[in-house]
């Protein structure tokens, strides 16, 4: 259903994010500044994929309350 493709894009989005906070850190060669952006972005990225998924769990949790039998 829809909820399996969000958890996939959700997925992919986290490994992007963590994926670019890596070539920044590793492209960052001692630089403060950029070693902290670099943290960040790895930070933002984290924060992200948390909330997406307390959001995926938060709906089904409602949706099996509700009792509702929808294409979810």
């Amino acid at each position: 259903g829809i909820m399996n493709w969000l958890l996939a894009l959700v997925g992919i989005f986290g490994v992007i994010g963590f994926a670019i906070a890596g070539i920044l850190y590793l492209t960052a060669a001692g630089d403060e500044d950029r070693i902290n952006t670099a943290k960040k972005a790895m930070l933002y990225a984290i924060i992200g994929a948390i909330v997406a998924l307390l959001g995926l769990v938060a709906l089904k949790a409602a949706e099996s309350m509700l009792g509702a039998n929808s294409n979810f």
